[in-house]
């Protein structure tokens, strides 16, 4: 399957690297940001330029800005941990140490990464088994639904890639009753998935915009 991915998703993606596999079957969500926000804390220290992507879309003082003007900044370890918080739609550090050990719920995990992986036939397996997933929220702070993730938009950095056939599953998630007027916790409001779509470079790029525009209606 095609996977469109912006060079900015590929990088975070190799940065966290393993980090990002089989995580919701070993660690707890609050365990898994703080290990998250150590590498990225890591990365910083070893002035990997890729950290600059992560700070300039999530963290709320350096929105924007490029490695040539983070480089010269005092950056702590505070500065990663806001990251990640913000990043998962948490906020601020103290509302993930508040989750006292959740848990992530793996089928859902399962699903996001199915879609984002363009295995229909999996996706469909999936929600025969658990329909009640096409609607679920995720554990993260932001909320996101299944269609949500389809916008490609407010959501983790990593996870936004376009599957050559997400037409195909969003056509799918819909038919099997997901909620199109489903609300998300993102910059500073609340968002279906088509104003979010509407403002994603990736599914654009990627070539499946007026596509998405007219599913997610």
């Amino acid at each position: 399957m095609k996977i469109y991915k912006h060079p900015d998703v590929q990088q975070v993606q190799d940065f966290y690297g393993d980090l990002l596999l089989n995580f919701y079957e070993s660690y707890s969500v609050g365990e898994h940001l703080k290990l998250l926000a150590d590498r990225l804390w890591e990365g910083m220290q070893n002035r990997e330029e890729v950290v600059a992507i992560e700070l300039s879309n999530y963290h709320p003082e350096y929105l924007g800005q490029k490695w040539n003007q983070l480089s010269s900044k005092q950056l702590d370890k505070v500065d990663a941990f806001r990251c990640i918080a913000s990043q998962y739609g948490f906020g601020e550090w103290k509302n993930v140490e508040a989750l006292d050990e959740q848990d992530y719920d793996p089928n859902f995990e399962k699903l996001v990464d199915l879609v984002l992986n363009g295995n229909l036939s999996k996706v469909k397996s999936l929600l025969e088994l658990q329909p009640k997933l096409i609607n679920q929220q995720s554990s993260y702070g932001h909320g996101a639904s299944i269609l949500h993730y389809c916008a490609s938009n407010g959501l983790e950095l990593w996870r936004q890639q376009v599957p050559g056939n997400l037409v195909a599953i969003s056509n799918l998630l819909i038919e099997n009753g997901a909620d199109k007027q489903a609300n998300m916790k993102v910059y500073g409001g609340e968002f279906t998935p088509l104003p979010l779509l509407e403002t994603s470079a990736h599914p654009l790029e990627a070539g499946i915009m007026e596509e998405m525009k007219v599913i997610l209606t």
